[in-house]
């Protein structure tokens, strides 16, 4: 069994991964430019139900092709981890996954279990649960708000509902 840190970064690498899937496309496809780097910023999360609600640090964060993508990882390994793909321009914006756009919200969460147990689970919105609402963002950082409605495990054993905001900057 892996130790609670390793399975928190080994699903946080998971989740990573599957919010950066694209659909497609040609290995000829030339490499989108970052337009900024951010290396500080904070998570919130709130959840209802048995599941632990955190605040976790940006781990990851870039501004591609001047606002067409913002990536954004915030890792809190007693907490839970969120990873943001989609459009880094102001606006409200449903998770979807189509032929030709993605917007992500990946969610790793620890659930209490019987006995105090506190297993972390994996939640990926691609299908309209969550609704991000990025209220600003440039090269100097940039902010944002999100909603989850019954957002299901990658099991889909559990449902949860999850608010919280995320901000990143320099």
């Amino acid at each position: 069994m892996l130790r609670p840190v390793a399975r928190i970064a080994g699903i946080a690498a998971l989740s990573l991964a599957l919010a950066a899937c694209s659909s497609g496309g040609s290995s000829a496809t030339p490499a989108p430019s970052v337009s900024a780097v951010f290396a500080a910023g904070t998570a919130d999360v709130k959840v209802a139900g048995p599941v632990l609600s955190f605040t976790a640090p940006l781990q990851i964060g870039r501004l591609v092709n001047g606002g067409e993508m913002l990536n954004v990882q915030y890792i809190n390994v007693q907490g839970g981890t969120l990873t943001y793909t989609g459009p880094g321009k102001p606006g409200t914006y449903k998770t979807q996954r189509t032929d030709t756009a993605i917007t992500s919200l990946a969610l790793v969460v620890g659930v209490q279990g019987a006995g105090g147990d506190v297993p972390y689970v994996p939640f990926n919105s691609i299908a309209g649960e969550c609704s991000v609402t990025i209220e600003k963002v440039d090269k100097t950082g940039g902010n944002a708000t999100f909603t989850c409605t019954q957002l299901p495990s990658q099991d889909g054993t559990i449902k949860i509902d999850a608010t919280g905001t995320f901000d990143a900057r320099p």
